[in-house]
């Protein structure tokens, strides 16, 4: 069967699938190749250097006294985009409760960040799924553009996701992780719901800069070494 790739040069982008290379499709998708194994590795270590910095060092300096911006989540962002949604999401639960190990994160805070972290990756893969098969469909990839086409669909939907994360944790505080985290009622004001809204967004506005500044380079090495 001859490949016609739309969107990446050497394989097919999930969004291409159809009734004809659906096999091959999800076949590529699942297979835990070496080079995979390799790439998620790297991304693991990566993690856990910017896990120790965010704790240790960025925990010096708390927001509101508590709130303590990781610089983490990027690097889930970069192992969606280089594998895929699956082992992107494996990913994300190994390095949350590592940190239970080497970080002495309580079992609270790595269900908040569980939660909110699975959030905004499967609305962001979503998202980003949804927008290309649209565009797949409607033949609207052409090569010479298809690199602008992407970038600015994962800008449009960072801010989105963003947004919507950062709601989607101050309704996730106020119906049940505040009482969790043992927090008088007293103390459940709107100067908190805003803080707390407004951390999100910093807080993942940051990661996504981080990861759209690794982008181009990112995807380089992606139809380089074939990942």
């Amino acid at each position: 069967m001859e490949q016609n790739y739309r969107i990446w040069s050497h394989k097919y982008d999930l969004s291409e699938i159809n009734k004809k290379n659906y096999k091959h499709v999800l076949k590529e998708y699942f297979a835990l190749k070496t080079s995979r194994i390799t790439i998620l590795a790297m991304l693991l270590a990566l993690n856990v250097i910017f896990t120790l910095i965010s704790k240790f060092l960025l925990g010096m300096l708390p927001i509101a006294g508590f709130l303590v911006v990781e610089i983490t989540f990027f690097t889930i962002l970069l192992t969606q985009l280089i594998t895929n949604f699956f082992y992107s999401l494996i990913f994300l639960e190994l390095t949350v409760w590592m940190r239970m190990m080497f970080t002495g994160t309580t079992p609270v805070e790595l269900i908040a960040m569980n939660l909110v972290d699975g959030f905004f990756l499967i609305v962001f893969t979503l998202l980003i799924f949804l927008t290309k098969l649209f565009l797949v469909q409607k033949q609207l990839f052409k090569e010479s553009k298809n690199f602008k086409i992407i970038v600015l669909i994962y800008v449009i939907a960072s801010v989105i996701v963003v947004l919507l994360t950062a709601a989607f944790a101050v309704w996730m505080n106020d119906a049940f992780l505040l009482d969790m985290y043992g927090v008088d009622d007293s103390f459940k004001t709107s100067t908190m719901y805003w803080t707390i809204f407004g951390f999100n967004i910093l807080k993942y506005s940051v990661n996504v800069i981080i990861f759209l500044m690794l982008y181009k380079v990112t995807i380089i090495l992606i139809n380089r070494y074939r990942f």
